[in-house]
C-alpha cells in the first residue's frame, strides 16, 4: 500500500495488477479442471464474501449458504467470471445479488459520509479488548439492527459503497440501474440510519 498526502493508504497499482493476474491464472486452472485452484480462490475471498453476505442478510447460516453457492457457480462456470475485468469486484457483486435474493425468499418480499463509513467499521471491528467496555459490543449490535431495517437494495448499496468502496457509477453499472437510483438508495438509507442511530455518540 502507498501513503496518501493525508496519511491514508491507497492500493499499490502493481499489487492490484498482480492480484488480477493471479485471479486470472486461477480461473484458467479451474477451466482446466484443477479443483485446488478453486480452494485457493476460496482462501483469498471467502472471508470478505462471508462478511458481505452477513452484512446484507443478517444471519450467518444463510450467508454461508449464499457464499458456498457463489463459489459453486465459479467452479461450474469459470468462463463467465473470466470475462470480468476484476474477478473480486464481479464475484462480490454476485454475492450481494444472491444475498438480496435470499432475503426476498426468506421474507417473501415483492448525513455525514464519515458517519456511514463508521457504521461499517463498527460492524467489521474485532471483539472488544478486556480494557474496552461492553458498550462497544452494544454499538455494533445497534448498527446491525439498524441495517436490518433497510430494504435489501438499500442494504446492498450501503455495503457496496461504504464497505467495498465502490463509487456510484460502478454500482449503477454492476447492478444495471440508473445512477439516480443508486443515489436515491443511498440518500434514503442514510436518512433512515441517521434516525435509527441518532443516539450513538
Amino acid at each position: 500500500m502507498l501513503p496518501c498526502d493525508d496519511d491514508t493508504l491507497i492500493p499499490n497499482p502493481w499489487e492490484v495488477l498482480l492480484s488480477l493476474n493471479q485471479d486470472a491464472r486461477l480461473l484458467q486452472r479451474i477451466c482446466d479442471g484443477d479443483s485446488q485452484a478453486l480452494e485457493q480462490l476460496m482462501c483469498q475471498y471467502e472471508d470478505i464474501a462471508l462478511r458481505t453476505a452477513h452484512l446484507i442478510i443478517g444471519e450467518v447460516p444463510t450467508a454461508e449458504d449464499v457464499v458456498q453457492a457463489a463459489f459453486v457457480k465459479v467452479y461450474r462456470r469459470p468462463q463467465k467470471f473470466q470475462q470480468a475485468r476484476s474477478f473480486k469486484a464481479y464475484f462480490l457483486q454476485a454475492v450481494r445479488n444472491a444475498s438480496i435474493t435470499a432475503i426476498r425468499k426468506r421474507e417473501n418480499l415483492p448525513g455525514d459520509e464519515n458517519q456511514y463509513t463508521r457504521v461499517i467499521e463498527l460492524l467489521e471491528s474485532t471483539a472488544p479488548s478486556p480494557s474496552a467496555s461492553i458498550e462497544a459490543e452494544d454499538r455494533r449490535n445497534a448498527v446491525r439492527e439498524a441495517l436490518m431495517q433497510l430494504t435489501p437494495e438499500q442494504r446492498s448499496t450501503i455495503v457496496a459503497h461504504y464497505y467495498h468502496d465502490l463509487p456510484v457509477t460502478d454500482i449503477a453499472a454492476r447492478e444495471d440501474v440508473p445512477e439516480g437510483t443508486v443515489k436515491s438508495r443511498l440518500f434514503h438509507a442514510r436518512h433512515r440510519l441517521r434516525g435509527l442511530l441518532s443516539n450513538m455518540a
